[in-house]
């Protein structure tokens, strides 16, 4: 059975290789052609923000534990 700790990290880093995809998608692949590429720009920004969070639950968790 996994820690939360262990399960939050997993769930935060399929969130991020999504991010990146999407990113990468909209900013180099066919999402460029067919849309916009500001969506991969945001993408990019959801995908920091995403660090930011495992970030501080690293943080969270090497203090009290």
């Amino acid at each position: 059975m996994f820690s939360k700790y262990t399960s939050i990290m997993m769930g935060l880093t399929v969130l991020l290789l999504f991010q990146i995809y999407f990113a990468f998608y909209y900013l180099f692949g066919e999402g460029a052609m067919q849309s916009s590429p500001i969506l991969g720009v945001i993408s990019l920004i959801f995908a920091v923000v995403v660090i930011a969070i495992m970030l501080a639950v690293r943080h969270y968790f090497k203090n009290h534990n």
